[in-house]
């Protein structure tokens, strides 16, 4: 690390292309499955988040908050620059926007064979809920979720 110190920001158009890259080489098996990164940074309730340091993207964050839920779409760093802490400030970066979007919870998949990623998602208090089959990857997945506030349980009498 350098002697500047990584800073978290909403993506800009100019960013996009450096966006898109990061996507083909993090999650090359969405490329036909997604919109364009275009497309999508426009929709509402839509947010894309960028982690740089000194002018250089190194990772980001998709999120979409919609009737109190926040959705954790996506969560990327680069290769190079894992192993640092970084998503784990994505992760925390979310969250707190997620809590001034006054959402109840965040929901999110990861595939069941994404050991680091799980490993950081349950250190942040996430619990799975189930297991998705992703026939379009293949794969099997995880669906996740974090409270926000306390969840409330009706009481029986």
């Amino acid at each position: 690390m350098t002697g500047f110190m990584a800073s978290i920001e909403q993506v800009s158009e100019n960013d996009l292309k450096e966006i898109q890259k990061i996507i083909g080489e993090e999650f090359p098996y969405t490329r036909k499955l997604l919109e364009p990164i275009e497309q999508r940074i426009r929709k509402q309730n839509y947010f894309l988040f960028k982690l740089q340091e000194n002018g250089k993207i190194l990772g980001f964050t998709e999120l979409r908050a919609k009737d109190g839920m926040g959705e954790l779409l996506g969560i990327a760093v680069r290769k190079e620059f894992r192993r640092k802490g970084h998503g784990r400030k994505l992760l925390r970066h979310a969250i707190g926007f997620f809590e001034k979007q006054n959402c109840f919870a965040v929901k999110l998949l990861v595939k069941k064979n994404n050991a680091p990623a799980i490993k950081l998602y349950i250190g942040e208090g996430f619990r799975t809920i189930r297991t998705i089959d992703l026939r379009h990857e293949k794969a099997e997945a995880f669906e996740m979720m974090l409270d926000l506030i306390e969840p409330v349980t009706p009481q029986i009498m």
